[in-house]
């Protein structure tokens, strides 16, 4: 944008005057659409519009949106864009890391994730939360179950593929993982779940490097924990035929292939 287009901007109040119209009609689901959508228009103009949105209190209402029309598509996914957008300032950054607001944000994915679009939005904040999460914070089983469904539902996908794959090499988003793991139903079925669809992805797009590349990142990842092991052995014939498969188109990634085959050979 222009320098006198963003002074008319300023000028008119009009970051103010949406947020207070988001704010007066949280529960109408298209004053919200379009009132999210104005702003993801905004925030894409400059790089100091973020911040302006940020002085204007409009995060509170984003979030307030996604809490107040979780079944709602068409809302949601211009508030998760903007999210993202927003993800560079200190405040939507911490928030992106608090317990509330991942479960909230993993739950509207979840309850959506047949619509392509969501799952594609969806991905990508929840692989920005992964990247702001620290080694040392649980990413939260509700994230992992919201990018594995997400795979299972659009394996034609290359972009959520990718995207997953890279959410699931992240090592916080392995956190979770502990020896209790297989005496809890859910969690031992959603780990079976995140290694059948690395594999997909593995199979399904043999020649895209990142996806391959991330895969078998978030393969050896889930092999350091040795209650894992167990759930990798289950698709031991599969693993073999797919690995070695990457590691002959790709070099750089023998050393990774070749540590998770080891480590399921030593059991």
């Amino acid at each position: 944008a222009s320098d006198v287009e963003e002074d008319i901007l300023d000028a008119s109040d009009i970051y103010a005057v949406v947020n207070d119209s988001l704010e007066r009609h949280a529960n109408e689901a298209a004053i919200q659409r379009q009132g999210l959508a104005l702003l993801y228009n905004l925030s894409i103009r400059g790089e100091g519009m973020p911040s302006k949105l940020m002085s204007n209190g409009c995060l509170r209402n984003i979030i307030k949106a996604v809490e107040n029309h979780t079944r709602n598509p068409q809302v949601l996914s211009p508030a998760l864009s903007m999210l993202i957008n927003l993800s560079d300032t200190v405040e939507c950054g911490k928030a992106l890391v608090e317990e509330k607001t991942v479960n909230l944000i993993t739950h509207a994915i979840t309850l959506n994730v047949e619509n392509l679009k969501i799952a594609i939005v969806g991905c990508n904040i929840l692989s920005v939360m992964c990247q702001k999460s620290s080694s040392k914070r649980k990413n939260g089983f509700g994230g992992i179950e919201a990018v594995v469904y997400a795979m299972m539902i659009h394996y034609s996908s290359e972009y959520v593929q990718d995207l997953g794959c890279g959410i699931l090499s992240c090592c916080s988003s392995h956190s979770f993982m502990s020896s209790r793991a297989l005496l809890d139903i859910d969690m031992f079925d959603i780990i079976c779940k995140m290694v059948e669809v690395i594999l997909s992805a593995m199979s399904g797009f043999p020649r895209n490097f990142q996806v391959q590349n991330n895969a078998i990142m978030a393969l050896s990842n889930m092999s350091k924990f040795e209650e894992n092991i167990a759930v990798l052995n289950t698709e031991q014939a599969r693993m073999e035929i797919v690995l070695n498969k990457t590691m002959a188109r790709f070099p750089e990634c023998q050393r990774k292939c070749k540590e998770v085959l080891e480590v399921m050979v030593a059991v």
